[in-house]
């Protein structure tokens, strides 16, 4: 395998955020400068990306609901194929237009459907609340995180795994492209945190038989609509602002769980229950 093909691939995986730096002629010359290196790599018959889905996605989109997914930078499509089986309504996109050729190639002999798009993630519109699932995996993401947060809906996930900081260590890679030890729990402290991880595993982008490098993985939720927020008991759901008098004690459906409002007697009940209520 040529030499220079690591180094390409740093190229491709810090790219993004450097383009969108870019005036539109940088950007443009920039762009086609790419889609020519990812059309060598990719048709090249000896360089052998992970052709197989996330083992990390795998594991977290197991018992989710299928909904509508967003693969950005979803090169040959192997994380959007598998979603697609799984039932997943999915859109992707990527610069390279030999990668998503090869991505909707693979699609139509598996007789899955997805939206496949050649754009840049400068030009591509992520939408307010749109997508039940993100995946960013090996995708420098920091100059996208606000347009992912906006483009969730409330009770969305995203799911990313990237390199630790220390992976600097063993290969190039841009500080600033890396993350550090617990870096992933602060950028997302408005997200609840489902799953985190800092593993030493293979990573899916791999040369020559890398040995294990430092991984960070995560999956986390955004916050919930709370005008859905209800509360149960005895299996029984009640709805926001819903007051109810059990076992002597008046109680508020409120948007952190029940509220006790005081005291209640059987006398009473429904006078101090009007009363609670908004």
């Amino acid at each position: 395998m040529p030499r220079f093909f690591p180094v390409v691939l740093m190229l491709i995986l810090v790219s993004s955020a450097y383009a969108e730096q870019m005036d539109e002629n940088q950007k443009l010359r920039h762009i086609n400068h790419l889609k020519r290196i990812t059309k060598k790599i990719y048709s090249e018959s000896d360089v052998k990306f992970n052709s197989r889905p996330n083992a990390f996605l795998m594991e977290m989109v197991r018992g989710l609901n299928p909904g509508k997914a967003l693969d950005v930078g979803m090169g040959q499509g192997r994380n959007s194929l598998f979603l697609a089986q799984q039932g997943w309504d999915v859109t992707g996109f990527d610069i390279s237009e030999t990668g998503i050729s090869q991505a909707l190639e693979q699609a139509e002999k598996l007789k899955v459907r997805i939206d496949a798009r050649v754009q840049h993630s400068s030009d591509f519109d992520f939408g307010t609340e749109r997508w039940d699932l993100v995946v960013l995996c090996y995708l420098d993401f920091r100059h996208l995180l606000e347009r992912v947060r906006q483009s969730l809906k409330p009770g969305g996930v995203v799911i990313l795994e990237y390199y630790h900081r220390d992976t600097r260590k063993m290969r190039y890679l841009p500080e600033k492209r890396t993350y550090a030890s617990n870096e992933l729990l602060q950028i997302f402290s408005d997200f609840r945190i489902l799953h985190y991880e800092d593993v030493m595993a293979k990573p899916d982008w791999n040369f020559d038989g890398e040995e294990k490098q430092r991984l960070v993985r995560l999956m986390a939720q955004k916050n919930g609509d709370e005008s859905e927020v209800n509360c149960t008991i005895q299996g029984k759901v009640y709805p926001l602002g819903e007051v109810i008098c059990p076992n002597g004690m008046v109680l508020r459906c409120g948007k952190t769980g029940w509220d006790n409002m005081g005291a209640c007697s059987s006398k009473d009940d429904r006078l101090r229950i009007e009363e609670h209520k908004e």
